[in-house]
């Protein structure tokens, strides 16, 4: 039994390895781009090095990183750019002291996630790096990615809109410029998500269209 189990394990192992192998290779560009700019999209690093933060407030600097990095990436690396985009997110919220109240920190940075959304939804579509053999399982990966990304950003758009969201804010200078800034941010948000959706669905109908002519 042990000696069978040892060929299960090494069965398995090589298996792994393999999938771990092809998945480099099949993704080795937006890899070693979030390698490369892991560095750089990096809390005490943007402390140090920015050049365009207000007091202690980093988001600046951390947009426009992330929207260097997004525009170079692909479906993977937008996907693990944006885990290192909100893990520094977070601890900036945390750590600055530039806003007058814990409502407003919080309102903005709802913006601020809604703008790093954008800049991701707008990229990631655009570029394409693996086999060309598999280039329909990307854009039904990318039907899946958009899905999340449009549910995340209409469900935090719904919570800033709602009873308990901007309207809650007793100074009304702050109220109207956050409200003007969301109106922006859901404009620009629309825009993309018509444009997504029309890349997918002509691409759909391309690769459709291809598929049938070869059979």
């Amino acid at each position: 039994m042990i000696k069978y189990l040892k060929y299960i394990v090494l069965i398995f192992t090589t298996i792994g390895v393999i999938a771990l192998s092809f998945f480099l290779f099949q993704n080795k560009t937006d890899v070693a781009r979030a390698w490369n700019y892991s560095s750089r999209i990096d809390y005490d690093y943007l402390k140090k090095n920015c050049h365009l933060k207000i007091k202690d407030y980093l988001y600046p600097c951390i947009k426009k990183e992330f929207s260097d990095y997004v525009a170079k990436t692909s479906l993977t690396g937008t996907s693990i750019g944006m885990k290192m985009v909100f893990n520094v997110m977070d601890e900036d919220k945390e750590k600055t002291q530039y806003f007058q109240s814990k409502s407003l920190k919080d309102f903005h940075y709802a913006a601020n996630y809604l703008e790093i959304n954008n800049l991701a939804l707008s990229h990631t579509y655009r570029n394409y790096y693996g086999f060309e053999s598999l280039y329909g399982g990307f854009i039904a990966s990318l039907e899946k990615f958009y899905s999340k990304g449009y549910e995340f950003s209409e469900n935090l758009i719904l919570g800033l809109e709602g009873p308990e969201g901007i309207e809650t804010l007793e100074n009304k200078v702050d109220r109207q410029l956050i409200k003007q800034r969301l109106a922006a941010i859901k404009e620009e948000y629309y825009q993309i998500k018509k444009q997504v959706n029309n890349f997918l669905e002509a691409e759909r109908e391309r690769l459709s269209a291809l598929l049938a002519k070869d059979t």
